[in-house]
């Protein structure tokens, strides 16, 4: 099962395998090792983490300190128990040769978590753990709660949550991967293709789990000449493109759209309020996301009708 992952992503790029062969005969290693504790764990009546609402994303979302952040602005607000299981640094499609430069790192992107909460085999991401804690050179993407975070969602028992928020976006963008595929729609190479692969999987293994889909926010590039995400390609269109691609993803599966881009706040202009590089949310940034985000599910206790969907 292991070396599935790695083969899906061929799509044209067969030097991926050539060049990371070291990485993965590692990472194979770790993954039987990982898969070995997560039996063990899971065969010791642990009991599973029952929350009302999961948020998944990237590090707008996952990067904040411990104590406040969009979540715990949620959890206030909504008076509900609301995880944290964004990842800083991830993406929605399935990176070969990610920005960071390590196979194992792509099996925290959504896709994989999405193909992990449906079968129930964390085994992929948590040796993506356990190699890293090894060759943190290589896999310069892991941060310091990763391990503790997807440990966790890999114990939470999804039949039992309320509402799944999905954000992610600007590392598609960022990274330049396609933005979908004429020949094959659920290429999860591209970032539609993850897009509807991870909803088609999760509809149907969970038909009552009520998704919504975020947007990414407006953000610029320090690291990239102050660039712009309105006016910028990075390969794969501006960041508004993947934001569309959202938007019609939702309406083709008949789910809840917030629009962050253009409607929360954070522009050009606010930009220096709201994050601290132009990218990371900072206090006053986490409080109106989650105050937005807030406001909608105040708004809608239950899913709403397609036309009253915040953002359209």
């Amino acid at each position: 099962m292991i070396w599935y992952y790695f083969i899906s992503c061929e799509k044209g790029r067969d030097k991926c395998l050539k060049k990371y062969i070291k990485q993965i005969v590692l990472f194979t290693i770790a993954a039987v090792f990982a898969g070995v504790i997560f039996f063990l764990a899971n065969t010791d009546k642990h009991k599973k983490c029952e929350y009302d609402i999961v948020f998944l994303g990237d590090s707008v979302i996952g990067n904040h300190a411990e104590t406040f952040s969009v979540t715990s602005v949620m959890e206030e607000r909504l008076g509900v128990d609301v995880f944290n299981g964004a990842l800083g640094g991830t993406s929605m499609s399935f990176f070969c040769e990610v920005n960071w430069e390590s196979v194992p790192a792509a099996q925290w992107s959504m896709v994989k978590l999405a193909q992990a909460i449906c079968t129930g085999d964390w085994t992929s991401q948590l040796a993506g753990i356990s190699y890293s804690e090894y060759y943190f050179d290589v896999v310069r993407q892991v941060m310091g709660y990763f391990g503790e975070r997807i440990h966790h969602l890999s114990q939470i028992d999804f039949s039992q949550v309320d509402i799944l928020l999905i954000e992610h976006g600007t590392n598609d963008y960022n990274g330049g991967q396609p933005l979908d595929s004429n020949e094959d729609s659920f290429d999860v190479t591209t970032y539609g293709g993850a897009l509807r692969t991870t909803v088609s999987l999760l509809q149907e293994k969970y038909p009552n789990l009520r998704i919504i889909l975020v947007s990414p926010v407006y953000c610029e590039f320090l690291n990239r000449g102050n660039a712009k995400c309105f006016e910028t390609d990075f390969g794969g269109g501006v960041l508004d493109d993947y934001v569309m691609m959202q938007k019609t993803t939702a309406e083709e599966y008949d789910l809840e759209w917030i629009d962050l881009y253009h409607n929360s706040g954070i522009w050009s202009d606010t930009i220096d309020i709201y994050t601290h590089d132009k990218m990371h949310l900072t206090v006053e940034g986490q409080q109106l996301i989650g105050d937005y985000i807030s406001d909608y599910l105040e708004e809608n206790p239950q899913k709403p009708e397609q036309q009253n969907r915040k953002g359209n």
